[in-house]
């Protein structure tokens, strides 16, 4: 595989990295969290679902959760999850002028920032909630 190195963001909210934190026991019926960095300030939006998204799910999450408040993004990188590489997810990026990034099965660490935020919202939620796993989704 061929591998490219990122662009490197200059503003915040440019350029983004998203990934899900799955396997996280049920809360107020929330599985799943969409965990969005901006790869500028290392800012980062944590959004509870309750199961993973569709491409059109995706695209609604970001509009209200992130591209409300942070405008539109140049390049969002993402692993190979089934609504990243769909046309309706390509096609609504590219209708919004949005690059496409998808970091490789071969090489996972090229989305890293997003993926050491995971571990650190997962190790932070276990203590939080050891005594009881149902308040997940409130301590977001």
């Amino acid at each position: 595989p061929r591998f490219c190195s990122l662009p490197i963001p200059h503003r915040p909210w440019s350029h983004l990295s998203m990934d899900f934190i799955t396997g996280l026991p049920p809360s107020n019926s929330f599985k799943v969290i969409l965990t969005v960095v901006d790869r500028f300030s290392k800012m980062v939006h944590l959004v509870p679902l309750r199961k993973l998204p569709t491409a059109s799910d995706m695209a609604n999450i970001l509009a209200q959760e992130v591209f409300r408040l942070h405008g539109l993004p140049q390049d969002i990188i993402s692993n190979r999850g089934s609504q990243f590489v769909c046309r309706s997810w390509r096609t609504f990026c590219a209708h919004l002028g949005i690059q496409v990034s998808l970091s490789s099965g071969f090489h996972p660490q090229s989305d890293r920032q997003t993926e050491r935020h995971n571990h650190k919202v997962e190790t932070k939620l276990q203590l939080l909630c050891q005594n009881d796993a149902r308040t997940l989704s409130q301590n977001l």
